[in-house]
Parts: structure tokens; sequence; C-alpha cells
């Protein structure tokens, strides 16, 4: 009985480990699964993480100018070992801006359309006008008429050199010049772009991982503003570097009759001035006079003609109508009785003449 009993027993506890290996064998499967997925899963959260923190990153960069500090690290030492490598000069934009006056202005402007070509620079831009339509004014006299206005782009190294030889044009009236250091500003945008080309590289990385609809949504969203920045930012380079390799002159050549005199003129030379300029004057006004003749004397023509069409009619009419003349009254002379002698006897009073 007792090695029944025992036999029950050892046979209950075989049965009762089998079971327990069966309950622990399916659990050990889903156990694993549930810890690869959740793997996954913090990865790819650190990923967008890192989307998020990039994104404040370059906002912060954009207000500052510098790197971020955190995840960006890694991106500054690589910047701050390229700035090791970086070149050291100066980023300097110069400008000018210079006012001519010319008797000779087609020569003039000849002239310096040649220099520009010699010097590789170019106008950028360009306006001529002539503005002489007031030959009554006595301004003339010294005032021109054509006035040309150039906005040219003359390669750095050769700048000094070009403003020096610019008044072989005629008299500089107006100069003035202008330098501006952009080093900072270029450096800050150099930075700004290394950092999103290297956002960009990263989030091309994880569009290729994106799984799900709103992860390629959310990666390609801000792969796109990337882009768009790292676009202007590179407009924003190449214009600096133009502005840096060409400076830029604004030149004004008046046309004058008379060129300015410079310095000091003696009594005489001003004397003998104002008779020139009055001479001019009074040719001008002349001059001024006559082309107004010109111009009028069709009118005068027209107004001649109607003034003798109606003098002939009316002397005609005259002629046809005569005045009548009334008949002269004879007048006799008068004869002063008191004078004449007394020959003839008087009449008598009358009672009435005596009364």
């Amino acid at each position: 009985m007792k090695r029944i009993l025992t036999w029950i027993m050892v046979i209950g506890l075989v049965i009762c480990a089998a079971c327990g290996c069966s309950d622990s064998s399916p659990n050990t499967p889903m156990q694993s699964g549930s810890s690869k997925s959740g793997a996954q899963n913090n990865a790819q959260n650190e990923d967008f993480q890192e989307i998020a923190d990039d994104e404040l990153g370059l906002q912060a960069m954009g207000e500052d100018g510098a790197a971020p500090s955190g995840k960006q690290g890694e991106g500054t030492q690589e910047t701050t070992n390229d700035n090791d490598n970086k070149d050291t000069t100066q980023k300097l934009v110069y400008t000018a801006s210079v006012s001519v006056e010319t008797k000779k202005y087609e020569e003039s402007l000849s002239a310096l359309r040649k220099s520009i070509a010699s010097c590789q620079g170019i106008v950028e831009k360009e306006s001529e006008s002539n503005n002489d339509y007031s030959w009554t004014d006595d301004q003339a006299v010294i005032n021109g008429g054509r006035r040309n206005e150039m906005t040219i782009r003359i390669p750095t190294e050769k700048y000094d050199a070009f403003l020096s030889g610019i008044d072989q044009y005629g008299i500089v009236t107006d100069k003035s010049s202008n330098v501006e250091n952009i080093t900072k500003r270029y450096r800050d945008t150099e930075t700004r772009q290394k950092a999103l080309k290297a956002q960009e590289k990263r989030l091309l990385e994880m569009m290729e991982k994106a799984k799900t609809i709103d992860e390629m949504i959310t990666v390609e969203k801000r792969l796109t503003e990337v882009q768009t920045e790292l676009e202007l930012t590179a407009n924003e380079i190449s214009t600096m570097d133009t502005d840096v390799a060409y400076s830029t002159v604004y030149l004004t050549l008046s046309e004058v009759t008379k060129e300015p005199k410079i310095g000091k003129q003696t009594f005489g030379q001003r004397f003998v001035e104002a008779i020139h300029d009055s001479l001019a004057s009074f040719i001008l006004v002349l001059e001024g006079a006559i082309i107004a003749l010109v111009y009028l004397l069709p009118h005068l023509i027209v107004i001649g003609l109607v003034a003798l069409v109606i003098f002939l009619i009316v002397r005609f009419i005259k002629k046809r109508n005569p005045p009548k003349m009334k008949p002269n009254k004879p007048v006799y002379p008068k004869i002063n009785t008191e004078s004449m002698p007394d020959t003839q006897e008087k009449p008598e009073k009358t009672e009435t003449e005596k009364n």
C-alpha cells in the first residue's frame, strides 16, 4: 500500500512539473518580442526628439548667430575645428558716390564706358535724361541739358584706381565713399548653413527609417523647412560674395555749357566773367525772341489777313453809300452901324419907346 501511495505522489509531481514547463515556455517569446518592440519605439522616439531639438537649436542660432547647446555639442565641436582652417580675411563692401560735370558730354561718356570695360566692370543700371526745355531760363547759360546716372560694379582690386582717375572725365563736384565690414554676418550665415546641412542629412536618414505615414509626414515637413532655409542662406552668401568681389560706384555725369570755377577768383576775372555772362544772356534772350517770333508768325499772318479783309469791306461800303451833304446856309458879314456915318435920318421914337 505504501508503494502505491509513493508512486502516486511521484506521478503527481511529474505531472505538475510538466504543466509548469508548458506554461512558462509560451510566455518567454512574447516577453522577448515586447522588449524588442519597446526598444524600437524608444529609438524612434529618440530620433523624433532629435528633430524637435534640432528645430529649437536652429531657431536659437537664427536669433543669436551661434550654435545651440545640448545635442548640438558635436556639431559645435566640428564648427570649432573648421574655424581653425577658415580664411581669416575680412569681408569688406566698398561703395562710392561721385558727381561729375563736363562741357564735352559725349566724349566724357564714351571715355567713361571704355574705362569701365578696361577694369572689367559692369554697368548694372543706367538712366539718361535731357532737361534742356527752358530756353527762356537764364540758368541755361550755366546748366546744360543732358544727364546720365549709372550704377557701376567694379572689381574690388581695381576700385581705388578707377576712383582716382575719374576726374579726367570732367570736374568732380561731389565725391563720397563708404566701407562696410560684413565679416561677422558672413561667418554666422556660414555656420547656420553647415548646421542646416547636417540636419538635412539626418532627416534624410530618418525618412528612410520611417515606417508609418505619420512619421513620414513629420519628417518630410521638417525636411522641407530645412531645405527652404538652406536655399535662403545660400542666396544670402552668394549676394555677400558678389558685394565683396565687386564694389559699387554711383556716378552722375552732367552736361554744362560752362564749367564751374574752382578756387578764389580775382576782381578782373569776375569782371570779365560778368561781361561774358551778360553777353551770353543777351544772345540767348535774342535767340529766344526770334524763335518765339517764328512760332507766332503763322498766327500773325492769319490775323493780318483777317484785318485786311475787314478793312477792304468797310472801305467798299463807304464808297457805295457816301454820306449825304446838307446845303450850307450863306453867311453874311455883320455890319457895324455905329461906325458908319450918320447920313440918314433916324426914325423918331414912338411914345412907347419914349416911355
